[in-house]
């Protein structure tokens, strides 16, 4: 009978991962997995110095507030021609968490291609359930579009991405307006869309 064995350089690698969820109570399903994935999350993003962290506050149709991460390059002499756009959906389970799990991410994405990213802080289920995620994500699209001149983006050059469940954003109708969005992926890699 063989014997199953677990690669020692991956699990010391893994141990602190793992020691961060032996502490968390059994709570209800929803909470639960929101207590697990919470635990893996890392303490606060490094940001590169020449990318600029700020959160805008965009209005969603009732009125409520509606978060969003935007990271750009810091050019106080010259701000240059506008930027492409990038809109990025977080990941884990619809559920779960918040931008900041990408923000490290995102802000290598920026120094790198020189676009313009923005982060939606998506309402999560089930508190609000389908399609608020959707409409939260639309809203700020809509919104970029809108406000291009102020924001210093083309609105003619906005990619949608996201990884695992914020790829699914990507790839979905929003009810409201009918529109559809191109999705080209892998399953291996984060779901990039193109809006435009």
């Amino acid at each position: 009978m063989a014997t199953l064995t677990a690669d020692q350089e991956f699990m010391a690698a893994f141990a602190p991962l793992l020691q961060g969820g032996q502490d968390v109570d059994k709570p209800k399903l929803h909470d639960g997995r929101r207590a697990r994935y919470t635990s893996f999350t890392a303490a606060s993003p490094a940001i590169h110095p020449e990318v600029v962290f700020g959160i805008l506050q965009i209005r969603r149709e009732d009125g409520t507030p509606l978060k969003v991460y935007h990271l750009g390059r810091r050019d106080p002499d010259k701000p240059g021609p506008p930027s492409a756009v990038v809109i990025h959906m977080h990941g884990v389970g619809f559920i779960a968490l918040s931008p900041d799990i990408s923000v490290e991410r995102l802000s290598i994405i920026v120094l790198d291609t020189g676009v313009q990213a923005f982060s939606v802080y998506y309402r999560l289920a089930p508190e609000h359930p389908y399609p608020a995620a959707l409409d939260d994500c639309w809203t700020t699209l809509t919104c970029i579009r809108s406000n291009a001149k102020v924001l210093h983006v083309y609105s003619s050059r906005i990619a949608v991405m996201g990884e695992s469940a914020g790829g699914t954003r990507g790839d979905s109708r929003n009810p409201s307006t009918g529109h559809w969005a191109v999705t080209a992926y892998r399953t291996t890699d984060p779901l990039i869309t193109y809006v435009g």
